[in-house]
């Protein structure tokens, strides 16, 4: 059984994980209670369904637990995403 398992792992397509550009232009969740220039947290939902707790900015606003925004750069010095938020698709 082992060895039918390592087969099946080697014939299913490999993906790399998502990069930090990937989230770029994705919507994501505040699951922090605040989030400001210099603190925040949210979770955005990769290609393949997993989600990924990532360290977000924004100015200009005043939101919390379950607000959602637009990922819309990425801050290497702070290693953090900038967001603003997001329009409801209907």
């Amino acid at each position: 059984m082992t060895s039918l398992l390592n087969v099946m792992r080697r014939l299913r397509p490999q993906h790399p994980p998502p990069s930090r550009v990937d989230f770029v232009g994705r919507s994501c969740v505040v699951c922090t209670g605040e989030v400001s220039p210099e603190f925040g947290q949210a979770e955005v939902t990769d290609d393949d369904g997993s989600v990924t707790t990532i360290q977000v900015r924004l100015t200009g606003y005043a939101v919390g637990t379950g607000w959602v925004g637009l990922i819309y750069d990425y801050d290497t010095e702070r290693g953090a995403f900038w967001i603003t938020p997001a329009q409801p698709a209907f």
